[in-house]
């Protein structure tokens, strides 16, 4: 099976032994079709988007890659791997996987689908999720209730069976039916044997189930009891499905492609809401990750309009001080501000004028160009708030090294708490020495 490795953003060069033009069309088709560009034509050349993951077109297999420091390829497949682990996609252990494969050594996307299809079978043990599902039936024999609705419309003599609906415990209900569909849409990606055989074996045991495409509003409907907890990874998976970021070949229709894309803006704020609290908790700092919304208008009536909600709210003693944002961009060394875009700082400007509050900061992905402490700091006239850019060492910080990863929480630590007002300025040197717990200076 051919395949191509790539980076975000880069030019995607196809293999001559593919129709490159079917190929190119099948990939703008699956762009077309997904929540968020994946791929784009420039100068009829095709490239990869601002995306990383697996997307596979017929026998050829793309995968994705973010940029990590070393430009190697075997640690940014670390790198996707720990920021799937740290968006909560895959589990935060190690893959143990068959033949002693490693996992960095694994396509992302079968990393993913094995867990996942491990966990499904883990989960089955217990088996199937059985719920009270409503039926609407005729019989001679009244259970439940009757439905003097339908009956009322009958005409007399009709029918000796009574309209009736009652609710029995069956493995016939939507969680069951979305556990089917997302192991039989798992299946038809699955190329390793390892995931392949586990899939296998888990539709032969859902095999009673009838398989059914939920749509998204039904898997946000979805609500597991204390019963339940163990489907929650399944039923997010699902909401992947349903909303387009994971492509099922079955249902795709205009597009011979499918495979799973995640946009690297997702990712990444997802897992910077666990790095930034470990961050901030020993400054005595709590953050609200996407806290209660505020509006920027009322209207007459006092109805609220254009709601706002930051990515981070940091509080301290239910005062707040500081609100942030992550954002996957790539800064520029020579351009003006460093290259921040003008939407985001009238973003933040809004959001830190709504929660009153006079510092704010972006959250971005270290660059090579960048020195250790560096950070970019502007005041916003005519007042004295503040917007910051803070890099963050995600991929240190989620190495599974222990040194790298404390040297790199501390100094996103030693940041948030000058920012925040309650570190003292110090240099990258003295920064790098700073205890990895308590705040050396608290005003």
């Amino acid at each position: 099976m051919p395949q191509v490795v790539v980076h975000e953003g880069e030019r995607i060069d196809l293999p001559p032994v593919v129709d490159r033009r079917h190929i190119a069309d099948q990939l703008i088709r699956y762009s077309n079709g997904s929540k968020f560009p994946c791929f784009r034509l420039k100068k009829g050349a095709l490239f990869a988007a601002e995306v990383v993951g697996t997307v596979q077109v017929g026998a050829l297999r793309i995968s994705i890659l973010p940029m990590s420091a070393e430009g190697d390829e075997e640690h940014d497949k670390a790198f996707l791997l720990n920021l799937l682990r740290a968006a909560g996609y895959l589990g935060t252990r190690p893959l143990v996987l068959a033949a002693s494969v490693r996992s960095s050594a694994l396509d992302p996307l079968e990393a993913m689908l094995v867990e996942v299809a491990a966990e499904i079978q883990e989960s089955l043990r217990d088996g199937l999720p059985r719920r009270y599902n409503e039926v609407e039936d005729e019989a001679q024999t009244i259970r439940g209730r009757i439905d003097f609705t339908r009956l009322c419309r009958r005409l007399p003599g009709a029918s000796a069976a009574l309209p009736i609906r009652y609710a029995p415990l069956t493995t016939a209900n939507v969680l069951a039916q979305t556990i089917r569909w997302v192991a039989d849409s798992l299946s038809r990606m699955a190329r390793g044997p390892e995931a392949r055989q586990l899939l296998q074996e888990v539709l032969g045991t859902l095999d009673a189930v009838t398989g059914r495409r939920p749509t998204p509003a039904e898997v946000a409907a979805i609500r597991l009891t204390r019963f339940e907890p163990r489907w929650s990874r399944t039923v997010a998976v699902a909401a992947l499905l349903a909303e387009g970021r994971f492509i099922d070949p079955t249902f795709a229709g205009r597009s011979d492609a499918f495979g799973m894309l995640f946009p690297l803006h997702h990712l990444f704020e997802r897992a910077m809401r666990g790095v930034v609290s470990r961050a901030a908790k020993p400054l005595g700092l709590t953050v609200e990750h996407k806290s209660n919304a505020l509006h920027m208008l009322l209207d007459s009536g006092g109805a609220g309009h254009l709601q706002v909600r930051p990515d981070f709210l940091f509080c301290r003693g239910g005062q707040r001080l500081m609100i942030g944002d992550a954002k996957w961009k790539r800064l520029s060394k020579g351009q003006r501000a460093s290259g921040v875009d003008r939407d985001d700082v009238f973003q933040m400007n809004a959001y830190r004028t709504r929660y009153e509050v006079e510092r704010a900061a972006i959250f971005v992905p270290k660059a090579s160009w960048m020195p250790g402490g560096w950070r970019h700091d502007f005041t916003i006239p005519p007042g004295a708030a503040r917007l910051s850019l803070v890099p963050v060492d995600i991929q240190s910080v989620l190495s599974r090294v222990p040194a790298k990863s404390d040297a790199a929480l501390r100094s996103l630590r030693q940041s948030i708490g000058e920012l925040a007002g309650l570190l003292a300025v110090v240099g990258p040197t003295q920064a790098a020495n700073l205890p990895n717990v308590a705040c050396p200076y608290v005003p």
